[in-house]
């Protein structure tokens, strides 16, 4: 019986479907098919096509030789096809592309996405599955590869990265310039280790040291490190093999933002390092369970470190793996000009910040300000030091810390006999000038039993052991309370030195006896080199039951009178019976020991 003609070509591609979800029951698919020539269809589509819209149906579509398709083409692909580039062979898209989320592209020939049309590629149309347990190291970097300016977007799962071979590898994913490398959000991409794939250099860094990866971005995922599954071996394996989760050696106008990186140890998370990187930006990341791995071993640790000019590490929140990690030493540090640390979080590493003046050149135009420090040894740490060819001048030249809070809670780390709140370096072997601490509020905890306690534990300040010191040099408006030793602390050769308008509360407040009177005052400055030093306004206080406090300023060292301007201060202690409390205002010659 012959069926009308709607009602067969209705029937015929039903049957066909039919046909296909057999095909497809009974484990065979769509690249079964005979393959055909892709240059073909292009060859007869586009003839045919006055809008140039190339679509690839469901199929195995080949390309033999070297093949460009023109910017003025729009290339489709329908679900079930499959491209198969020939070794040796490059497909060359300039225009349009779209493609369902799946495998598309086969053989070992080469695909590549012009820079001429921004492009968006996605790992699993070369076979990443997402599934947390395929290695997707091979398939993500073939997206990366692919483009010549774009975006590789990974999409929700979680990523297994890892080296190819039991050999040490140096990197496990490369990039380049122009590269976006982007994830589903923090909770939803997960970019992670590999089991057993430790050692390492890196998980992503340049395709060599120095390639240009100017306009490199790294956002809205999570980067695992596995650590639980790729301890230390020792000491000196982590030294060698230093495992940074992003390494940028040379470029600039890179941005790494929304990323958490955890589960890590490491000498650094992120480091942005070389004297061709510039314009670098790291904000609203998450540094979680960062330095410890189940050997325990202790090491040198940054988070983030900067070699760099035109930085800025914003909005950030750094969680060690716990107090006192043993490769949980520092959060943030930095060596360089125009730099704005601004806005971050940190908790329980043992310092919070290195800021070096050791670079290229003086380090000019720093600011460190709105950050919060929680459960440190040190806050802020400032260190000016001779580097590479840069051996005379200054380190700093200009350097702002202002508005930060810094909780220390020394007492409960080995070594919180030494512990400090704002103070550079006391190694700096290059003067620093332009240095303003300004309205920042630091907090000592209580310690509950004698310690030990030296006075080189300190709330802002600096003892200089090489002789090194400061130029027009500015402290005030600072709140430092239950400092161990002195409250503000100046050991040092200084010219210019205001220290204006501080509220210290209960300094020396350690309870060990180890302490030489001189150091039990809220201010103590000695030096045989100081020029017009100003200390005045300032508020020095204790009301302890018991006074620590002896006196509240010490002035020490062979300068001339003249070189002091001592106004203004006032003291107190809360104490009934202060038999022991000698005055505000000391000199060598009124405290004997």
């Amino acid at each position: 019986m012959a069926l009308p003609l709607e009602l067969g070509m209705n029937f015929k591609f039903r049957l066909a479907t039919l046909l296909v979800m057999y095909v497809w029951i009974a484990g065979f698919s769509p690249v079964d098919q005979p393959p055909h020539s892709l240059a073909d269809l292009l060859v007869k589509t586009v003839a045919s096509s006055p809008r140039n819209e190339v679509i690839v149906p469901s199929g195995v579509w080949t390309v033999t030789e070297d093949l460009e398709v023109d910017r003025s083409v729009s290339l489709t692909l329908q679900s079930g096809a499959l491209i198969q580039v020939q070794a040796g062979r490059t497909l060359k898209v300039n225009g349009p592309f779209a493609a369902p989320m799946n495998s598309i592209f086969g053989s070992d020939g080469k695909v590549v996405f012009s820079g001429e049309v921004p492009h968006k590629v996605f790992p699993a149309w070369w076979g990443a599955r997402g599934d947390g347990r395929h290695d997707d190291t091979e398939s993500i970097q073939r997206a990366i590869d692919s483009l010549e300016g774009g975006e590789v977007y990974l999409g929700r799962g979680i990523y297994l990265v890892g080296s190819s071979t039991k050999v040490p590898g140096v990197a496990f994913l490369t990039v380049k310039a122009n590269i976006t490398l982007s994830g589903a959000g923090i909770g939803e991409t997960v970019l992670k280790v590999r089991d057993n794939s430790g050692p390492y250099h890196y998980i992503i860094t340049g395709q060599a040291k120095w390639t240009d990866c100017s306009g490199f971005r790294l956002r809205d995922l999570i980067i695992d490190s596995n650590i639980a599954n790729n301890q230390i071996a020792d000491e000196k394996e982590i030294r060698y093999y230093f495992r940074v989760s992003v390494a940028i050696y040379k470029g600039s106008d890179i941005v790494i933002e929304r990323v958490e990186f955890r589960n890590e140890s490491s000498i650094n998370t992120v480091s942005l390092n070389g004297v061709e990187v510039r314009n670098v930006r790291v904000s609203d990341c998450l540094f979680n369970a960062i330095g410890d791995d189940p050997n325990h071993i202790r090491h040198d640790h940054s988070s983030i470190y900067t070699h760099a000019t035109h930085v800025v590490i914003q909005d950030n929140e750094f969680r060690s793996a716990l107090l006192n990690a043993p490769g949980g030493a520092t959060a943030i540090e930095t060596h360089g000009s125009d730099t704005r640390v601004e806005g971050n979080k940190i908790s329980g590493y043992q310092k919070g910040m290195n800021i070096t003046g050791i670079s290229f050149e003086e380090s000019r135009n720093v600011i460190i300000k709105n950050n919060f420090i929680a459960y440190g040894n040190y806050g802020i740490s400032l260190w000016s030091y001779k580097y590479d060819k840069h051996i005379s001048g200054y380190g700093f030249g200009s350097v702002t810390i202002e508005n930060n809070k810094i909780r220390l809670a020394q007492s409960s780390y080995p070594d919180g006999i030494y512990s400090r709140g704002i103070y550079i370096n006391p190694d700096s072997n290059l003067p620093l000038r332009g240095l303003k601490i300004n309205n920042n509020e630091i907090i000592f905890d209580l310690e509950s039993h004698p310690s030990g306690t030296t006075s080189d534990s300190f709330g802002v300040g600096y003892v200089s052991t090489l002789n090194s010191g400061l130029e027009d040099t500015e402290i005030s408006n600072n709140k430092i309370i239950n400092s161990p030793s002195t409250g503000i602390r100046f050991e040092c050769p200084a010219k210019n030195l205001a220290i204006i308008g501080n509220t210290i509360l209960n300094p020396v407040s350690a309870i060990g006896k180890s302490l030489a009177k001189k150091f039990r005052v809220g201010i103590y400055a000695a030096s045989n080199m100081f020029q017009n030093i100003v200390i005045k306004d300032n508020i020095i206080s204790d009301d302890f039951p018991q006074a620590r406090l002896v006196g509240g300023i010490f002035l020490g060292g062979s300068s001339t009178s003249s070189s002091f301007k001592i106004e203004n201060n006032s003291v107190s202690i809360s104490e009934k019976n202060s038999s022991t409390f000698l005055g505000n205002q000391l000199s060598p010659f009124e405290m004997k020991e």
